[in-house]
């Protein structure tokens, strides 16, 4: 492991690659948690953790973090009680003097300066993301907004057929009022009730929909 773990009297850190051995946790993994919970500790804590970088063994530079002790433990908090544990121990053990920090060469400043492009790369990449995914969530609540405007006019199967003189035995009644169901599920449509001598409520459903319905079965009638 080409990490620098800094263990003075006056800077105690673990590096995220010595987190990742001591968990059994992927790197990439314990990269993402601390990731994410940086945003967070920032607010409270008033500072991001500290980011370097290790050489892989293809001898590329790759970014990892240095967590003090409490940052650590912050971290531990997304794992799970054993890998907790293991880190409360390891800890212990170099406060202690039991255990020894794994040390390698120190950083250079050109090391230090590619391994932070590489994360503000990657956090560019997902903040376009998460604006991409914006805007298609926006594109989707207007176009939601549309087909569920308030002048839309509501009838019921028998109704609309009763306007163009079209005359519907029940089992066909029945079998456009499920059509219509679907196309109003499948446009993210809201269905209406009124009250029914017969049944006591029947479906309404928008004239859009009954338009779309009743051309597949009355393509001769023109609706419009």
């Amino acid at each position: 492991m080409n990490d620098v773990i800094q263990f003075g009297e006056s800077n105690k850190t673990m590096s995220s690659r010595e987190i990742s051995e001591i968990t059994g946790k992927a790197h990439n993994d314990v990269m993402k948690a601390i990731r994410k919970m940086q945003p967070a500790w920032n607010k409270v804590a008033g500072g991001n953790f500290s980011l370097g970088s290790y050489t892989d063994k293809n001898g590329q530079q790759r970014p990892c973090f240095f967590l003090s002790k409490k940052e650590c433990l912050f971290v531990a908090t997304k794992f799970n009680d054993e890998a907790r544990a293991k880190l409360v121990l390891r800890w212990e053990a170099l406060e202690s003097g039991q255990e020894k920090p794994m040390m390698s060469k120190p950083q250079t400043t050109a090391e230090i300066i590619l391994a932070q492009s590489q994360l503000l790369v990657e956090q560019e990449r997902r903040m376009l993301e998460i604006e991409n995914k914006q805007q298609q969530m926006e594109e989707k609540i207007s176009e939601i907004a549309v087909r569920t405007k308030t002048d839309i006019q509501y009838s019921t199967i028998v109704g609309f057929a009763k306007r163009y003189g079209i005359e519907l035995p029940l089992e066909k009644a029945s079998t456009l009022g499920t059509v219509s169901k679907n196309l109003c599920k499948q446009y993210l449509l809201e269905t209406g009730k009124v009250p029914d001598p017969r049944f006591g409520t029947v479906n309404t459903y928008p004239d859009s929909v009954l338009y779309e319905t009743f051309d597949k079965y009355y393509p001769s009638i023109r609706f419009r």
